[in-house]
């Protein structure tokens, strides 16, 4: 019996310390779940944060990736109609018939008339606008200076030096001489 009883505890002891390395490992277990927990929770505050100083902007960097699209078709069309336009012209100036190419170029010649038209009209829009805009300054600045005339006189800087010398002693002599000459 006494053999039976120290087997059965000798086996005890080996279960409670096999219990003891589990429940270390365990303990090392969870404590490194808890680090990376951590971890992962400030990691998550961190992008958190950002996404709110980012999110007011989203909006403009949607708006500038349509206008990026937008811009990258035009360029697409365009290119595409350059392509296009250059194929047709090709083909028109390597056109055997003579009425052909005087036609394109009748219609090339038109274009021209209509753009320059329409840049001569542009520019006397601009021209009108520049005047309306200047004078609608000047009758703000006459607005301005006549508020301002009635509180306060400004120095007038081309009638400053516009006067005749004071003090000047003239002697006949040099009278005179300035006579005779």
């Amino acid at each position: 019996m006494t053999l039976t009883l120290t087997a059965i505890h000798a086996r005890h002891e080996s279960v409670i310390t096999d219990l003891r390395r589990s429940f270390e490992e365990t303990t090392v277990s969870r404590q490194t779940l808890e680090a990376t927990q951590h971890d992962m929770d400030r990691w998550r505050k961190m992008y958190e944060a950002l996404w709110e100083k980012v999110l007011p902007f989203q909006e403009q960097l949607e708006a500038f990736e349509a206008e990026k699209q937008a811009l990258l078709g035009r360029t697409h069309n365009a290119q595409h109609e350059i392509d296009k336009l250059s194929r047709e012209y090709a083909r028109l100036l390597g056109h055997q018939n003579q009425k052909q190419k005087i036609r394109h170029v009748l219609k090339l010649k038109e274009e021209n008339n209509a753009l320059k038209q329409q840049v001569c009209s542009l520019q006397d829009q601009t021209r009108r606008q520049q005047q309306k805009l200047s004078k609608l300054e000047a009758k703000l600045q006459s607005a301005d200076g006549a508020s301002s005339s009635t509180s306060k006189r400004h120095f007038d800087v081309t009638k400053a030096f516009k006067h005749t010398k004071e003090n000047v002693v003239r002697s006949p002599l040099r009278e005179g001489r300035e006579s005779n000459s």
